[in-house]
């Protein structure tokens, strides 16, 4: 549009059909369907060393059929999803570029959900109801000094369902249909990370040393749409030092340096038994290698 300002947009048609073989009650199970996806983009560059720039665009993720025997006709099948995302950022670099940055302020409107559950016979999918996520997040990257680099960056958002009857899990947990305000699966309110990396050379300069240390805190996270399975919070550190040159780099690691011990998944199979979770290594330690040809 002028020196400083450009607008790009781009649209795309996705169209699916899917045909399956209805194995139990015999017969055949089709579904077509197909979705417009605009995107729209608009940057604002007063140098090179600032980008501003604000997107809007449509996603969508097609619906399809539940191969474990549904409770009900009505979730043989599940409808598609819809996502639209409303995103402004700005990108930049200071100090002749000893220091970069970015950071974005996001708002994702999220309808008929794709939601799975266990039904006792194995998983199916069904459509939950809508959502919305509002968030910020970023990172930076500064050069402290020749060889050392410090690497961090944070997201902070508010993942929530807005509206959700939930005739599938609720009741078999005895607890209200209407979920709507719980956290959506796997949506920390806070995540932060940090690097500092550290590389120098030895001697002639034939070999090189590199140092790093890699921290990452984790907020609270729902594992399930109900939100009766909750993941603390965790703090996460790893360690390395190693010896490389062209061909060959040769450490020694850490990783969970403090061993803590925190949740990476889980799920409620039923409310008569208990949670099946699947839990973090320990600490772990060693020599590590690699070689180039």
């Amino acid at each position: 549009m002028t020196e400083t300002i450009s607008i790009g947009g781009g649209l795309r048609y996705d169209y699916e059909k899917l045909i399956g073989e209805d194995l139990l009650g015999g017969g055949t199970l089709e579904k077509s369907q197909g979705e417009w996806l605009p995107k729209v983009t608009v940057s604002y560059r007063p140098n090179d060393d600032v980008h501003v720039y604000g997107t809007i665009s449509k996603g969508y993720h097609a619906g399809g059929f539940n191969g474990a025997l549904p409770i009900d006709d009505e979730l043989a099948e599940y409808d598609a999803e819809y996502l639209w995302n409303y995103e402004i950022g700005i990108k930049g670099r200071l100090l002749d570029g000893r220091l970069q940055y970015d950071i974005a302020g996001y708002y994702l409107d999220w309808n008929d959900q794709q939601v799975q559950s266990q039904n006792g016979l194995g998983t199916i999918i069904f459509n939950g109801g809508e959502a919305r996520i509002i968030g910020v997040d970023g990172s930076l990257t500064a050069l402290l000094a020749e060889g050392l680099v410090l690497t961090s960056g944070f997201s902070a958002q508010n993942a929530k369902y807005t509206s959700y009857i939930d005739d599938v899990n609720a009741p078999a947990f005895g607890i209200d249909t209407n979920l709507a305000g719980n956290k959506l699966i796997g949506a920390p309110k806070l995540s932060l990370s940090s690097s500092l990396q550290y590389v120098f050379s030895l001697g002639n300069g034939d070999f090189g040393v590199r140092l790093r240390a890699d921290g990452r805190y984790t907020s609270k996270r729902a594992f399930d749409t109900t939100n009766l399975l909750i993941a603390g919070s965790y703090f996460l550190a790893n360690l390395y030092a190693g010896i490389e040159n062209e061909t060959i780099e040769v450490g020694i690691y850490v990783d969970n340096v403090f061993d803590k011990t925190y949740l990476l998944g889980g799920s409620l199979s039923s409310a008569t038994f208990p949670p099946l979770l699947t839990i973090s290594d320990p600490r772990i330690y060693g020599v590590r290698a690699k070689f180039k040809f």
